[in-house]
């Protein structure tokens, strides 16, 4: 018997398919062949390369035995889970920030994205070292390293912290 839906939210819809082909007995081949699908979609599907749709929830849930939204319910918490773990941060721990470091300009009103050119100039001068790893943490090394290409004129701190924690690009 499949879990419940609460207990399953988030869960890889293949990997709760491979539970219940695993309960059943059933080979990807026969379960294929009992809803009229092609085996590939199956296996696919267990190894989270394709999604579950409508009418797929549809049959699946007439084989395991579950409401027809199960797996389709399956499928759309587990993309939102997805897309939530990809969602890139809008700022970062700013608690790791000194409010002077910005001098007059609001941390919670900063726009981490349009001014970070500005930002990874400020911290890598006038930053400590746990400011500096806080911004590492936030855009990453990759980033950073685009970005200290775009600044011109480095003060000497800037340069050392550059070299000190990896940035030249």
């Amino acid at each position: 018997m499949l879990p419940k839906f609460e207990k399953a939210k988030g869960s890889s819809p293949g990997t709760i398919l491979r539970k219940g082909l695993e309960e059943k007995s059933l080979t990807i081949i026969c379960l294929a062949k009992s809803i009229n699908e092609h085996r590939q979609v199956i296996s696919a599907i267990l190894n989270d390369r394709r999604h579950i749709n409508l009418r797929l929830s549809i049959k699946l849930g007439r084989v395991f035995d579950v409401d027809a939204d199960y797996f389709m319910l399956l499928q759309s918490s587990y993309d939102v889970g997805v897309a939530l773990n990809n969602e890139p941060k809008k700022r970062p721990r700013l608690y790791k920030f000194r409010s002077t470091l910005f001098g007059e300009r609001d941390l919670y009103r900063l726009d981490w994205q349009k001014n970070k050119t500005f930002i990874v100039e400020r911290v890598l001068e006038q930053g400590n070292q746990k400011e500096i790893l806080e911004l590492i943490s936030f855009y990453g090394k990759t980033c950073l390293q685009r970005e200290v290409k775009n600044i011109r004129i480095r003060h000497p701190l800037t340069e050392r912290n550059i070299q000190k924690y990896g940035l030249k690009g």
